[in-house]
């Protein structure tokens, strides 16, 4: 059986960097003594100066656990692990403490190795000199201004020196390298003004536009073994950058118009995913309110964009080992027609057709079955010749059958292909009315399956046809026994989900608004801005119901598996976290797309179920969706087609933390 990862609620507030470094909680604590060591190096003198300009701070013990601490050990087993200098990036926008997170932290990395083996350095020092800036225009939204006007923007800074001297930095470990530094009173660089000696074995490099993919900021961002991305709300930024550049004498007017000039689009570009997905550890920052304090920084959360999950492989799983039970009450005899063009409003012929198997139900045991024959049992209503020949189909495909003949016609479906465009349109009859005695009559039998313990995975696949209601699927959730229960299903599903039986809810981007539209009593659509982040729509459903797992696609190419942020402890406390982001290859050849969700739920349920982690499970499903995509049956797929895509499917882990209460908005 499937258990939940277990949260200890009281300890977790400053567990999100151990967890997404993968540092262990053994390493937690056994580093716990550094923490006073820490506070007592740091507190003996709160004024560090950054490149000429005094700044004051104080550093709390929260701090150095959930922050300082994690990350320096996670750069010393980096710099461990390599023959060579480690180059380690901070970046972020203005105000969101790059430099003193990266003097923070060099002091940290010598406490803990009992001698100076790291050095920090700015890429302001880079900036062009300003007798340069002055005489010289750049480019910036199309049009030509005076790069002083713009100073912080890419233009103004002299990216091939800096990754000249990176570059010397990463070769030459064994040689005094003299490096510049930027006066923060001059407003100005300073060659030639520190030095990296042999014994730093790391340097710490902060700067604004270390993620960039422009020509020389992409050869900056090879040179660093590690680059983390600080975020911290536009607001709170601008606050920090006024009271910093106001306290050094800038009329309070100028600060704010170089700010929206410059560093508000800095921060607003840091929020684009393909630039965040550059960072191999998004670091989310957010200032809490002190009685009688300055405010006090603290971590909210972190994302790991880099590959978290070791290797993706496919289980093998052994006949007989596992048999998974999907009820399919819509089934349908699938028809697909492939045209050349497509013209709507003329006459259109096929030039190919075939019929299948159709419903969700069906095409999650038709995927299914393919991964794992003869481990696969369907309950449903089939009737009429529609359904005499579904049946025949299901039962050659080798899938075992529950079956209530009713007394109206199965539906018939079409899915037209356009093979100029490769766009498919569905065409669905409705569903024949389910007398009450057929219902009953399915309920008992598929009741009775389960009874048997026969299940170790339930899969409820879609809607019910009229004559039958949400009650058919309580009862079956109440009865799931030790079996895995997946729904894939998002109308009038709240009597099933409160039931608190419900293991995994699988929806597409489109339902899972919808559910959580309805969940804040808005119709889908309404108050876009509390809407568009999928994590927060997914906060709103756990925050509802009881689940394991959530998983959600989001079109060809991204997909989402949420983790119960809740193990069984009282739901007002605070605890980690854990979801994952997908991102899926182009697929080349792509014939017929109907059935893949189906695919992607079926292979994911049989992979758990035989005891994939769920993250590896789901990155299976996924593989197995997109390969379905290459075959004109729905629900289809070659097995070499699966690894082939498995392989290039790349996970992000993130951890966030969770509280009922009321968290800070979540940032995609």
């Amino acid at each position: 059986m499937t258990r939940l990862p277990k949260t200890d609620p009281d300890d977790s507030l400053p567990a999100y960097l151990w967890d997404a470094l993968s540092l262990g909680e053994d390493k937690r604590r056994s580093s716990s003594r550094d923490v006073d060591r820490i506070l007592q190096d740091l507190g003996k003198a709160d004024e560090l100066d950054a490149s000429g300009h005094v700044v004051r701070i104080r550093v709390e013990r929260e701090q150095i656990e959930s922050l300082l601490l994690p990350l320096a050990l996670s750069v010393l087993q980096l710099a461990e692990s390599k023959s060579r200098r480690v180059l380690v990036g901070i970046t972020g926008g203005a105000g969101t403490g790059k430099t003193i997170l990266s003097m923070l932290l060099c002091r940290v990395l010598n406490l803990l190795s009992g001698r100076e083996i790291a050095a920090a350095l700015t890429a302001d020092a880079y900036h062009f000199p300003n007798a340069f800036l002055d005489t010289h225009v750049g480019m910036e939204l199309g049009e030509e201004v005076p790069l002083r006007q713009i100073k912080g923007r890419p233009p103004t800074f002299d990216v091939a020196a800096m990754v000249a001297d990176l570059r010397r930095l990463r070769a030459s470990a064994d040689q005094e390298i003299q490096l510049p530094v930027y006066d923060r009173r001059r407003h100005d660089p300073v060659p030639q003004s520190i030095s990296v000696n042999p014994q730093h074995r790391i340097v710490i490099v902060e700067g604004l536009h270390l993620l960039r993919v422009e020509h020389g900021w992409q050869e900056a961002r090879d040179c660093f073994d590690f680059c983390m991305l600080l975020e911290l709300p536009l607001e709170t930024c601008r606050r920090r950058v006024a009271v910093r550049k106001i306290a050094g004498g800038r009329h309070p007017a100028d600060v704010d118009a170089h700010f929206d000039r410059v560093d508000r689009p800095t921060l607003e570009e840091l929020q684009d995913p393909a630039l965040r997905s550059r960072a191999d550890l998004v670091i989310q920052l957010e200032e809490v309110e002190a009685l009688g304090a300055e405010p006090r920084t603290c971590l909210r959360g972190c994302e790991q964009r880099a590959s978290s999950l070791e290797a993706l492989d496919l289980r093998e799983i052994p006949r007989g080992s596992i048999e998974l039970l999907a009820v399919g009450l819509n089934p349908a005899l699938q028809k697909t027609l492939v045209f050349d063009r497509l013209v709507r409003g003329q006459v259109n012929r096929a030039r190919e057709i075939l019929t299948s198997v159709g419903g969700k139900g069906q095409q999650f045991s038709r995927a299914a079955n393919h991964l794992i024959p003869g481990m696969v049992t369907l309950s449903q209503f089939l009737g009429g010749e529609n359904g005499e020949r579904l049946g025949r189909m299901i039962e050659h495909a080798g899938v075992k059958q529950i079956t209530v003949v009713s007394s109206g016609e199965t539906r018939c479906c079409i899915t037209a292909i356009d093979a100029s465009t490769g766009d498919a349109t569905e065409l669905i009859e409705p569903s024949a009315a389910i007398l009450p005695g057929e219902a009953g009559k399915l309920l008992a039998s598929t009741l009775q399956f389960l009874a048997e313990g026969k299940a170790s995975g339930l899969a409820l696949c879609g809607t019910w046809p009229p004559g039958v209601d949400e009650t058919f699927y309580v009862a079956l959730a109440q009865a799931k026994g030790n079996a895995i229960l997946m729904l894939d299903s998002y109308r009038d599903i709240s009597a099933v989900l409160a039931t608190g039986q419900v293991d995994i809810l699988k929806l597409n981007a489109s339902e899972l608004r919808s559910l959580a539209a309805a969940i804040r009593g808005k119709q889908a659509g309404e108050d876009d801005r509390e809407l568009t982040s999928i994590p927060e729509m997914a906060r709103s459903v756990f925050e509802t119901y009881k689940l394991r797992w959530l998983a959600v696609t989001a079109g060809p190419d991204t997909a989402w598996l949420f983790e119960s942020p809740i193990a069984g402890s009282e739901p007002s406390r605070a605890c980690v976290w854990r979801f994952y982001e997908f991102r899926l290859p182009a697929i080349e050849g792509v014939v017929n797309p109907i059935g893949a969700g189906d695919t992607v739920g079926a292979v994911f349920l049989a992979q758990l179920t035989a005891g994939s982690p769920a993250p590896t499970a789901f990155a299976c499903g996924l593989a197995a969706g997109s390969a379905s995509c290459r075959q004109l049956g729905g629900a289809d797929f070659a097995i070499e087609d699966l690894l082939e895509i498995l392989a290039q499917i790349r996970v992000g882990r993130v951890t966030r933390r969770w509280t009922m209460d009321g968290a800070s908005p979540v940032h995609e």
